[in-house]
């Protein structure tokens, strides 16, 4: 897939639109969603396109790590509620390891257990993502365009930069 992210005339067809609308005769298919997709996605500034991936990015990391981290806040609470001593046990272990821990979330209170603490993963991931994925672009070409030369510079052995100063 293919974008192009040059500025378009706003009153003016976008360019891969306007080769799809021609292409399409009368006995063509209607518009695939993906076209759709690839139309919207010119027409979005340039400046949100990081933040976007960023914000995308987060959502589908808290969502793919979300049943790790419920099953590790599962384990990690329930050592808070033993007794000190051996012999005492205020509580039995509910929870054995990953797999058993992840069985008795499952069996107890299925995919929403799973999920569960979701919502305020995304409201940290999502816009810590995006700031950081901006920043980084930025800072990126910022020390691109100004260290350009520096960077040769310092890639140079150390010998020949110093018969270079003599």
């Amino acid at each position: 897939m293919n974008f192009d992210r040059e500025q378009h005339n706003s009153n003016a067809m976008p360019r891969d639109a306007a080769v799809l609308d021609a292409s399409r005769g009368p006995d063509r298919a209607p518009e695939t969603p993906l076209t759709r997709l690839e139309q919207l996605s010119i027409q979005i500034p340039n400046g949100y396109v990081i933040p976007i991936a960023g914000g995308l990015a987060g959502a589908v990391s808290g969502v793919v790590s979300c049943p790790l981290d419920v099953i590790k806040t599962k384990l990690q609470a329930q050592g808070g509620f033993r007794g000190r001593k051996e012999s005492i046990s205020i509580s039995a272990a509910a929870y054995r390891g990953v797999k058993g821990t992840a069985e008795t979330i499952w069996r107890e209170e299925g995919m929403r257990g799973m999920y569960r603490g979701l919502g305020p993963m995304l409201l940290g991931y999502v816009p810590t993502w995006a700031v950081y994925l901006t920043i980084y672009k930025r800072a990126q070409g910022f020390f691109n365009n100004h260290t350009g030369e520096l960077a040769l510079a310092l890639s140079l052995p150390a010998k020949e930069s110093l018969h270079s100063h003599r």
